[in-house]
């Protein structure tokens, strides 16, 4: 188990935590700090660390969140996400390629190597005009690293069902059921064999404003990626 996939996982999982009976757009900004990233993009010509920010390192991430009922749609960097928790889909769309990839998730499987603890606190701050409860969640990844965040879930604000998932997956995702409410606030401290990292998402803003179908539509010229070939974003340094 990769730990980078424990904290991608994550930041997914509490970048769709937003309430089910409502129509809502959320929007983030997630910031990584690691010394040895650090010291990477230093050496980097101004050309190729424009592109690295372009895929979310060395700069804040903004994410852009949209849900309506079991529709779910997340927009960062040059990827949008859309899934369905009632057909069990999941979509990758790649905006710079136009091409995308479709998963079908099946029944949720084994939690894999990755544990997961959660504690509520009795501690509480008001983040953006709601009542939020700091919880803290440890992760354990076995030689792949550990993982501590602080999450201040607002409780007035329901996470929604989530599709079937495996693996570690599976693990977040139990684990994040315990924590009551969206997560506005999440600072996670790992330390892993790629160094430490710090990861912060700060929820900036929340509306309810009606939400028009088509968002959770693959747009117009989108194509299926080739079999095999994903849509990963164009490689960083170089070539296709």
């Amino acid at each position: 188990m990769n730990l980078r996939t424990a904290l991608s996982t994550l930041a997914v999982a509490t970048a769709i935590a937003c309430p089910a009976l409502a129509d809502m757009k959320i929007v983030q900004v997630t910031t990584i700090k690691n010394p040895a990233q650090e010291q990477m993009l230093k050496k980097l010509s101004p050309e190729q660390r424009a592109e690295a920010a372009k895929h979310g390192m060395g700069a804040p991430i903004r994410s852009v969140t949209y849900v309506s009922g079991p529709h779910s749609r997340v927009e960062a960097t040059s990827m949008i996400t859309l899934s369905d928790s009632s057909t069990k889909t999941l979509y990758m769309l790649n905006t710079e390629t136009h091409q995308y990839s479709k998963t079908t998730l099946g029944a949720a499987g084994g939690q894999g190597a990755l544990n997961a603890t959660v504690q509520k606190t009795t501690k509480t701050k008001v983040i953006l005009g709601h009542l939020a409860t700091l919880y803290h969640m440890n992760l354990t990844a076995g030689q792949a690293g550990t993982m501590a965040a602080d999450v201040w879930a607002a409780g007035d604000l329901p996470q929604p069902p989530a599709p079937p998932v495996g693996g570690p997956a599976a693990t977040i995702a139990a684990a994040m059921r315990k924590i009551k409410g969206l997560p506005l606030l999440v600072v996670m401290q790992a330390a892993s064999p790629y160094g430490n990292f710090t990861i912060t998402s700060t929820v900036k803003s929340i509306s309810n404003n009606p939400i028009p179908a088509s968002t959770f539509q693959i747009p117009a010229g989108y194509k299926p990626a080739p079999a095999g070939a994903g849509v990963g974003g164009p490689r960083m340094f170089g070539g296709h």
